[in-house]
């Protein structure tokens, strides 16, 4: 994905959109589209760079060393 963002603000693509379970994600050059595809109000567009922020919390999110097992 971080490849896919660097392409798209540097211009390589123009755009770029991707559907997974249950979200498609847009991205632009100045933008991002989050959408869910069960809650319309659930969508959501935010700037590109608060896209990358979350992107990358989420990423040190799951790298976190935690224990397996149950809660």
């Amino acid at each position: 994905m971080e490849d896919i963002l660097a392409k798209v603000e540097n211009g390589t693509l123009d755009a770029w959109e991707g559907t997974g379970n249950a979200f498609t994600v847009q991205i632009k050059s100045k933008c991002v589209s989050v959408q869910n595809e069960f809650e319309e109000n659930l969508s959501s567009t935010l700037p590109l760079e608060d896209f990358r922020k979350a992107l990358e919390a989420w990423k040190r999110l799951l790298q976190m060393n935690r224990p397996s097992g149950p809660c």
